[in-house]
C-alpha cells in the first residue's frame, strides 16, 4: 500500500472518530449531527467544482448507491 492510499485512510478514520466524539459529547445529538453534515456538505460544494467527473463505467453504481 503506498504512503498516500494509507494517509487518506488514517486521515478518514481521523475525521471519523472526531466526529463521532463531537457528537457523543453534545448535548442535543440531532442539532449536533446537522451541524457537523451541512459544514461537510459546504466544504464538499466548494470542492466538488474542481474535480473531474467519475469515469461513465461507475455511474450505474453511484446511481445503485443513491437509491439505496
Amino acid at each position: 500500500m503506498s504512503l498516500d492510499v494509507f494517509a487518506i485512510i488514517m486521515l478518514g478514520a481521523a475525521l471519523h472518530a472526531t466526529w463521532n466524539a463531537v457528537v457523543k459529547g453534545g448535548d442535543n445529538k440531532l442539532l449536533t449531527t446537522c451541524m457537523i453534515a451541512s459544514i461537510a456538505s459546504l466544504i464538499a460544494a466548494t470542492v466538488i467544482p474542481f474535480l473531474e467527473l467519475p469515469a461513465k463505467e461507475s455511474w450505474p453504481f453511484i446511481g445503485a448507491s443513491v437509491i439505496l
